[in-house]
């Protein structure tokens, strides 16, 4: 298979804080650099809690719940993306898909990918806007099959217009480690004691308490 030529991707999230798909943001940054490929992250709000690569343009567009602050991102995610040039936008969660969306109904932006992360990715307002602008969407896809077909079901896009592409995992990170496979003592309610004590603390199952 010839290689991929060096790719320039803007991956555009709703935020940077600690949540699942930003977790899979910045995976997905770390490993399109170790492809050889450029990476921008821009994030519609400000504040960031994940942990980027280095190597990674990061843009944080300061974004508030209201529409006039949405309008300004949307005018300085143009003005980056004409600076940047990148060749695909690949939009994380439901604000960061619809203002992808929007700029490629407005401008002449490359191709706008947009990935939903959760089952329910909100109410009839936003279903009815994802539908209205699925046209200015490449593709959709959403990290499982139950969620697809909700969007389905609620009307947000057509089943030939979405594609499950499942959470990705980091194996070098997230691997078995046999020192670590004895289930935690207060899953199964017994105290820290030799081994080879056979007393317990209890049946019930305790958790530990939480300050």
């Amino acid at each position: 298979m010839p290689a991929l030529r060096p790719m320039r991707i803007l991956l555009l999230c709703t935020g940077l804080k600690m949540g699942g798909a930003e977790q899979q943001i910045a995976g997905l940054a770390r490993q399109f650099l170790r492809n050889g490929h450029a990476v921008a992250v821009v994030s519609l709000t400000a504040e960031q809690e994940v942990v980027l690569p280095e190597g990674a343009t990061v843009l944080q567009l300061g974004m508030r719940k209201t529409l006039p602050s949405f309008a300004m991102a949307l005018w300085r995610l143009h003005r980056f993306v004409r600076q940047w040039q990148p060749h695909v936008i690949h939009a994380h969660m439901v604000h960061a898909n619809l203002a992808g969306r929007t700029l490629a109904a407005l401008t002449d932006a490359p191709p706008v990918l947009c990935s939903a992360h959760s089952a329910r990715e909100g109410g009839r307002a936003r279903m009815l806007a994802y539908r209205v602008t699925d046209r200015w969407a490449a593709l959709t896809t959403h990290v499982s099959e139950a969620g697809r077909q909700a969007m389905i079901a609620a009307g947000a896009v057509a089943s030939e217009r979405i594609r499950v592409m499942p959470n990705g995992i980091d194996t070098s990170l997230f691997r078995p480690d046999p020192a670590r496979s004895r289930p935690p003592a207060w899953r199964w309610g017994w105290t820290q004691i030799p081994e080879s004590s056979s007393t317990w603390a209890g049946w019930c199952p305790r958790r530990p308490r939480i300050s």
